[in-house]
């Protein structure tokens, strides 16, 4: 009998496809490993105190996600329509020229103009005139109702309003103490956003994103409370408000903070019996992570964090100029900034699709595990009277304060790499040849309540800034066959040339006569030593007196020091792991 081709092919997929089992990885990967042991080498534990897997399964999904859709449970998948506003800053006079309405016809969604750092300041004229712009003005609580007024006399059909910050201002000094009457009249008087609760504040000196999630939850209360004294409901303050996260290259942990920011605004507005009022969620690409050498890096890690907010599902991305480290952007920075959101948008797509990272187990579970710390510290920052309470007694600066200190560590041993600067820095590139526009005005780090922004490359730029007008000469001693030196060699080139030094290789040097010969016909500021274990071992001390006795110039070894060798003759040792930034300064100095 002919078989029917048009019948239907029927397949028992799971008989073809055999079940796999974590434990059955873990043996795998168990074996691979050699007798290294498995969680040190393969689980990672973060600053938010997390403990990352390397493999997830959907064992690790939360039980109650599955049946949910885009703005239902816990609001973890965001709104239920796709896209967000493409926004960006308005710097001081770039609103009244042509320059503006350029960036109207090419792409421009939103604007965010601060208003906040000095009073008496109106919106501009074309601003205004551009209904269909959202547009965000951040106020003093002195201007808010005045600049509002200004604000509603044109019809607008996007988003947008007048907000003050009063815990932002606060903070940053330009208020004395949070008052709310400002907000409360704004929102009684119209509907378009008045309250923002930003955690730029705590993201920009240095909090991990549970600190961050935390402390900006507690603001939120805070304007809750205060606004539902002035009669308003929690709904319509929420509905009035925006939140706004600093976002940086940390891709994963970047889009489980956007996301867990909804969960956690979830369970607060159940207790107010709202579950379903959502504020608006703004991101900002974050200047934590910015650099002033290799500039152009820092286009990569905006782009990073602005697709991770988008994949967090955002309702608004604001994407500063890469150039921000050092000057205002020029209309290259900005317009830069505004094609990589549009790049996203109108090239990539991720304005047509719901929750992309909904359903992945390793996003899934870090959501969850990020909301549940950051409500942790949010019950212990209320048990402590709440975050203006808090701030009083220095507590989450002495938290935030902590976490940067470990940042900086980090940076510092390069655990965490800034490309161009700590790691791969280009030895060809001066600052005094990277031409910004003008320079920001230096940082305050007097500010009244201690959260003055850090930037984390700024020590290794104060290093090799303060190299570049004399730069050391650091030859490298390549001892033995090529592959007892190469690795070590490298290392060390790199190592030095974050610090503006300039670094050349010996010859291959086969035995002390070699050595001798060599360092006697050479001069060098700094020299190291670049060799096997083995090498170290059985000649370290024989290459050290000869280089000792032909000059008084640092003597480094590359590699932490064999055990049973004296390494007195030695200034200094370079491996991986080792504080960089104090070893090259020790080095620099001698």
């Amino acid at each position: 009998m002919q078989a029917n081709p048009s019948a239907p092919l029927s397949f028992d997929l799971e008989s073809l496809f055999p079940k796999h089992q974590f434990s059955l990885w873990r043996e795998a990967a168990e074996t691979a490993l050699k007798g290294a042991d498995f969680e040190k080498q393969l689980y990672t534990q973060t600053l938010e105190g997390l403990r990352l897997q390397p493999l997830y399964t959907a064992q690790d999904l939360p039980e109650s996600l599955l049946p949910h859709a885009p703005a239902e449970g816990d609001h973890r998948r965001g709104p239920a329509q796709p896209g967000w506003l493409i926004s960006q800053d308005a710097y001081p006079g770039q609103t009244d020229n042509e320059d503006f309405a350029q960036q109207l016809a090419h792409g421009l969604e939103s604007l965010e103009l601060n208003l906040s750092n000095q009073s008496d300041l109106s919106i501009s004229e074309e601003i205004l005139k551009a209904s269909e712009l959202g547009l965000f003005v951040e106020a003093l609580p002195a201007d808010q109702q005045r600049l509002q007024a200004q604000f509603g006399r044109t019809p607008r059909t996007a988003p947008g309003g007048v907000l003050s910050d009063p815990v932002s201002l606060y903070l940053k000094g330009q208020l004395e103490s949070v008052t709310y009457a400002s907000v409360a009249t704004a929102m009684q008087g119209s509907d378009s956003f008045a309250l923002q609760v930003s955690g730029l504040p705590f993201h920009e000196a240095g909090a991990h994103a549970a600190q961050e999630l935390a402390y900006t939850l507690g603001s939120l209360v805070e304007g809750i409370q205060a606004l539902s004294e002035a009669g308003l409901s929690v709904e319509q303050i929420l509905s009035q408000t925006r939140l706004v996260l600093g976002v940086g290259p940390r891709f994963f942990m970047e889009v489980a903070k956007m996301r867990a920011c909804r969960v956690l605004v979830a369970r607060l507005a159940e207790i107010y019996q709202q579950p379903s009022a959502q504020p608006l969620l703004h991101a900002r690409t974050s200047r934590l992570w910015l650099t002033r050498y290799d500039p152009y890096a820092n286009y990569l890690r905006q782009t990073i964090g602005a697709c991770a907010a988008v994949v967090g599902n955002v309702d608004s991305l604001c994407v500063g100029g890469f150039s921000e480290s050092m000057g205002i952007p020029d209309a290259f920075a900005q317009r830069q900034a505004r094609n990589l959101q549009l790049l996203l948008k109108h090239e990539v797509h991720l304005d047509q699709w719901l929750d992309p990272a909904g359903g992945s187990y390793f996003i899934e579970s870090l959501t969850t595990q990020l909301a549940d710390a950051a409500w942790s510290l949010f019950q212990e920052l209320e048990s402590q009277g709440g975050l203006l309470q808090a701030l009083s007694q220095g507590l989450p600066q002495a938290a935030i304060a902590e976490t940067a200190a470990q940042r900086l560590k980090q940076i510092e041993q390069r655990r965490q790499v800034l490309v161009g600067t700590n790691t791969y820095a280009n030895p060809q590139e001066h600052l005094q040849d990277i031409h910004i526009q003008g320079l920001w005005p230096e940082q305050d780090s007097t500010r009244p309540h201690g959260l003055a922004p850090l930037r984390l490359a700024e020590d290794f730029e104060s290093l090799r800034q303060g190299q570049e007008q004399s730069p050391k000469k650091v030859t490298l001693l390549c001892l033995g066959q090529t592959p007892d030196y190469l690795a070590r060699s490298e290392f060390a080139r790199g190592f030095f040339e974050v610090a503006a030094c300039q670094v050349v290789n010996s010859p291959a040097l086969a035995d002390a006569e070699a050595l001798a010969s060599f360092v006697a016909e050479t001069e060098s500021d700094i020299w190291v030593l670049c060799s096997s274990d083995a090498a170290y071992v059985e000649s370290l001390n024989d290459w050290a007196a000869i280089v000792k006795k032909a000059s008084s110039g640092p003597l480094v070894l590359a590699g932490r020091m064999p055990q049973g060798v004296n390494g007195d003759a030695l200034d200094a040792s370079i491996y991986m792991g080792c504080n960089a930034l104090e070893t090259l300064e020790q080095i620099l100095s001698v």
